[in-house]
């Protein structure tokens, strides 16, 4: 089986995130109406668009991690990574998307659904909709820069507590 390089970062959240939406699955079952208006609600918060910009992220580290691999060109190998890999990424978007849908189906009541469509069909909701994709990148960004900085500054600092526990960082 091929490994590909994922950045550590990536690995945790996406754990996380999986890990996460384990914990908030509740024990009831949706009702069909709830899942019709939580999919409606998912579309309207603009769910597929964060899902695509996250695959592009998955496609970016497929592709770089295939042709460091194989020794080959980032650009030859994205357009074989275009023709045989994003479809199937793609073709999994649906099944993402009912499971998000699911998950706030699932949260939320179905009034409370149907409130949450109509703040989305308002033009402050419509906004917060066209920005979600550059405000998700943005707060990625700023949370990969967070954790760095925090990481090195507590090693740094904790350094000599961790080594009078017989730990290493170095």
């Amino acid at each position: 089986m091929m490994r590909l390089g994922f950045p550590r970062g990536l690995l945790l959240a996406s754990a996380m995130v999986l890990v996460g939406g384990v914990s908030a699955v509740a024990q009831t079952t949706p009702s069909a109406d709830s899942l019709q208006v939580a999919s409606q609600v998912v579309q309207a918060m603009g769910i597929n668009q964060v899902a695509n910009a996250a695959m592009q992220g998955v496609r970016l580290v497929i592709v770089q991690s295939i042709a460091q691999r194989n020794k080959k060109p980032e650009d030859q190998v994205g357009a074989i990574v275009d023709q045989i890999v994003v479809p199937d990424l793609q073709a999994r978007e649906p099944r993402f998307l009912a499971s998000v849908a699911t998950i706030y189906a699932q949260q939320f009541t179905l009034e409370e659904l149907q409130q949450i469509l109509a703040f989305y069909q308002t033009p402050a909701g419509q906004k917060l909709e066209s920005l979600t994709p550059a405000l998700t990148q943005q707060m990625i960004a700023t949370g990969r820069a967070w954790v760095q900085q925090a990481g090195a500054e507590v090693l740094q600092q904790d350094e000599a507590k961790l080594k009078a526990q017989g730990l290493s960082i170095q």
